[in-house]
């Protein structure tokens, strides 16, 4: 009957903007459930103790990042020409590289991208 969409990003652009969009149409195409589009998960306290967890790890040198398993540094299967190659972004066919405020999209990965390599 109610169905809530949060938006698993941290911060606003045109990701997050293209889950408010699908939901709006989906919930447009059905009238009988109740649709609601939450914020972005946003700078939240919680994740301050994530944010030090990282750090700690950093600072020993005991790095448990997704780039581990990065086809540009390990070699995965079909992907073996890649490691050691410059990386490459995602590529997003409607995307144009701009979030609606016209600020460049910057897809880069550093570890705060919500989705895996």
């Amino acid at each position: 009957r109610r169905i809530v969409v949060l938006p698993y990003f941290l911060f606003t652009g045109i990701l997050p903007e293209r889950v408010r969009q699908q939901t709006e149409g989906w919930a447009a195409a059905h009238p009988d459930i109740e649709v609601r589009s939450a914020e972005v998960i946003g700078p939240e306290p919680e994740l301050l103790d994530l944010v030090m967890e990282r750090y700690r790890e950093a600072v020993k040198g005991d790095l448990r990042m997704n780039c581990d398993s990065c086809v540009y540094r390990i070699a995965l299967p079909g992907f073996e020409d890649k490691v050691g190659q410059p990386q490459q972004p995602h590529f997003h066919p409607d995307d144009d590289g701009h979030d609606h405020d016209g600020h460049h999209h910057g897809h880069h990965h550093h570890g705060g991208h919500a989705h895996a390599h």
